[in-house]
């Protein structure tokens, strides 16, 4: 049973000792009282679990849940497992919230009843300060919203991630949405349009409340740039879910704008697979572009492209619109040393799956 008026905030911990108790200070430091904290360690190696440990002795609202490392994912699928709230909001355990976050976000359930809260993120930083949230309407349809974090560029990243925002535990529970465990990274891309099949209004507040901290190259807690060498296979995957639910949605220039953002955004993967193809097994690269070319997704897509740039290449998708695998992969190729004239080879180089498994 999920207890009314209540939140339940949680928070994955990794290795943020030095910022995790100005996190945990800024949720229990909110206007709204009833709350909940579920802070999951998941296998730090620093003195994150011990900090976790004090503030359990310090509030009662405060649980803490001690695991082996098994990535955010799993980390919040665990604090999913424990919250009994009405609502659930997730935060970073480097990230704060501001004093008036929650009452914020409740008071926008308040006054619609949706099923998605969602609120403006300040950036923090030793050089940056601002907001990202530009989103124009008050209340969005999920259809809307979907369409939204494909073609408005002014929410970018932000309509994405799963933190500054309100949950509802019921519609988490009955439909059994969770993170997925085997994702290094955008599961909550994942998640988030997993909650948004099953929800029917989006409430936005306009607010700040979420405070991210972006932090110097030196100070951050992997300053290394990693780059994910199958995130083709991923985001493939990804933009046929986008199309299948907002596809029959939207026409016109939305339409074609929807379209041609997707299908950019795949030609970018395309590219880092081919500049890292050496990591794939042998010919496999070119097997998964036949794949996704032959795809009737990706062809419906491929119908509606528009190039927005005269710096992007005609021909790329062009081999893809006409299921030319062979030629896409040579033009990737010679794509793709550009990109590495630009990016270079020192950049850390990783499977996007846990497992490694690359598999489409």
């Amino acid at each position: 049973m999920y207890q009314t008026n209540l939140i339940s905030v949680i928070v994955p911990v990794y290795n943020t000792a030095k910022y995790l108790s100005n996190c945990i200070e800024s949720i229990l430091s909110q206007s709204y009282i009833y709350i909940e904290i579920i802070l999951v360690n998941d296998g730090s190696t620093d003195e994150s679990g011990t900090i976790c440990d004090e503030f359990t002795q310090k509030d009662q609202c405060i649980k803490v849940i001690h695991q082996e490392n098994q990535g955010a994912s799993a980390a919040r699928n665990a604090g999913l497992s424990l919250a009994s709230g009405e609502y659930i909001t997730f935060v970073d355990s480097d990230d704060t919230l501001p004093r008036e976050a929650i009452e914020f976000l409740v008071d926008g359930t308040k006054k619609t009843g949706g099923d998605l809260i969602i609120g403006d993120c300040i950036v923090v930083g030793n050089q940056k300060l601002g907001s990202y949230w530009q989103m124009e309407h008050d209340v969005y349809s999920n259809m809307d919203f979907c369409v939204e974090m494909v073609v408005n560029k002014n929410i970018g990243w932000l309509a994405n991630v799963v933190w500054g925002k309100l949950f509802r535990n019921s519609v988490i529970r009955e439909n059994d949405i969770k993170f997925d465990n085997n994702l290094v990274c955008c599961e909550d891309s994942v998640f988030m349009l997993d909650y948004l099949s099953h929800t029917c209004k989006i409430t936005n507040i306009k607010f700040p409340v979420y405070n991210f901290s972006r932090y110097e190259e030196t100070e951050r807690i992997s300053a290394s740039t990693v780059i994910y060498y199958d995130a083709l296979i991923f985001y493939y995957g990804h933009a046929k879910n986008l199309w299948n639910m907002a596809g029959s949605y939207i026409s016109g220039n939305t339409k074609i704008l929807f379209c041609s953002n997707i299908i950019d955004q795949l030609i970018i993967y395309m590219v880092h697979a081919a500049a890292y193809q050496n990591y794939f097994n042998t010919g496999e690269l070119r097997g998964i572009l036949k794949t996704i070319v032959n795809d009737d997704v990706i062809g419906d897509l491929s119908k509606y492209y528009a190039r927005k740039n005269p710096s992007y290449s005609i021909l790329i998708p062009f081999f893809i619109k006409n299921k030319f695998h062979i030629c896409l992969y040579y033009a990737l190729k010679h794509r793709s040393k550009k990109y590495l004239k630009v990016r270079g080879n020192a950049s850390k180089v990783k499977s996007i799956y846990r497992d490694g498994s690359c598999r489409i």
